[in-house]
């Protein structure tokens, strides 16, 4: 038998007040308008990624940064998907 790989990530909340200053006003001037509602750590296979979640109104996006927090990519929440057309 082979063995199990762990498909679960390790999701651990991170205090918005406990993120680097810089970061925070980075976000501020990149995405005016928005605020940081959610931090995550989350650790897979021994790789530590931060998910932060960043809301504008309705608008919600998640951008994802490495462990000394250098931004690697942006994810556009599916919230949204069961709005009723207006």
């Amino acid at each position: 038998m082979m063995g199990s790989v762990a498909l679960n990530a390790q999701r651990i909340p991170i205090k918005v007040a406990d993120l680097p200053k810089t970061l925070s006003d980075t976000i501020s001037k990149q995405y005016e308008g928005y605020s940081i509602k959610e931090v995550t750590k989350v650790v897979e296979n021994n790789v530590t990624t931060f998910e932060l979640v960043i809301a504008k109104g309705s608008d919600q996006q998640t951008l994802i940064y490495d462990n000394s927090w250098k931004f690697l990519k942006k994810q556009e929440s599916k919230t949204d998907i069961f709005k009723e057309p207006v």
